[in-house]
């Protein structure tokens, strides 16, 4: 049995910088090994990031050379588990998965329905369906002619990446807007009224620490989820949707969106021929 998961890696000034894959490797190893088969070959495959809600999408050549470097990861892991040996290559990462594990289960249980209602359609959308379309996990719908992502939405970008006009902005100063009046109406406002709920956690120790933190994110979701329509319907009105607009970072030219390279042009260069 061989597990192979992919991550988002990156290039820096020539170095290759990995992504990160959590306890997902170990989780499917485990059960895998309880089932009975024998686990020969895990292998994380840093595949180029597209998740531009953080980061500019990649520039071609950096995509390209990323795209050469996993195939020869690649074949180099497949023709050692043919030869009857195994690539455990993944358990070289174990710190770092596990280090990052308490943020992979914040991201599953918070983080992702965030950046979930960060997604807003510009006044240039113009309703053509394509990101509704093309969605794997179908998390976009058209919601008074305007597309609208629910709590599925796992963002993978596919929407934002392929929009032919480019109308699919990441709100960050919406999120960042939220995020701060949230902070404050959670001190001011919703602990001094829910006192009587927060002081059945414990103060101190894990399970308060945990129970706080829940109570906190149920808090927040329903907020975010609130916020996040009525920031929808306001978008009908120009000055709100200018100033999401503008205070979105995937709104300006440098901010790319991912490409992935074209197969034929890359066919076409390993000939060193050209396209007629």
């Amino acid at each position: 049995m061989c597990i192979v998961n992919t991550r988002g890696g990156v290039r820096v000034f020539g170095v290759y910088v990995p992504g990160l894959s959590g306890v997902a490797q170990l989780l499917a190893a485990l059960v895998f090994l309880l089932k009975g088969y024998r686990v020969v070959g895990m292998r994380p495959i840093d595949l180029p990031s597209s998740w531009i809600s953080l980061h500019p999408g990649l520039r071609e050549d950096t995509v390209r050379s990323i795209y050469e470097r996993c195939e020869a990861v690649t074949r180099r892991s497949a023709n050692r588990v043919l030869d009857g040996r195994r690539d455990l290559r993944a358990l070289f990462d174990l710190p770092q998965d596990l280090l990052v594990a308490p943020i992979a289960i914040g991201y599953y249980l918070v983080g992702r329905y965030l950046f979930a209602k960060s997604f807003i359609a510009s006044a240039s959308c113009d309703a053509c369906g394509a990101c509704i379309d093309q969605c794997p996990v179908q998390a976009v719908r058209l919601v008074a002619g305007r597309p609208f992502w629910s709590h599925r939405c796992e963002s993978c970008m596919r929407c934002m990446n392929h929009c032919p006009k480019r109308a699919i902005e990441t709100a960050h100063g919406f999120i960042a807007g939220f995020l701060f009046l949230f902070d404050v109406a959670l001190v001011v406002l919703i602990y001094p009224v829910l006192r009587p709920v927060a002081s059945m956690f414990p103060e101190t120790g894990v399970v308060g620490t945990v129970s706080r933190f829940a109570f906190d994110a149920a808090l927040m979701l329903v907020a975010l989820f609130l916020s996040y329509r009525l920031l929808h319907l306001g978008l009908r009105v120009r000055l709100i949707e200018r100033l999401t607009v503008f205070t979105s970072l995937t709104h300006f030219g440098f901010w790319r969106r991912y490409r992935p390279p074209n197969p034929f042009a890359s066919a076409v260069r390993a000939r060193g021929g050209t396209r007629s």
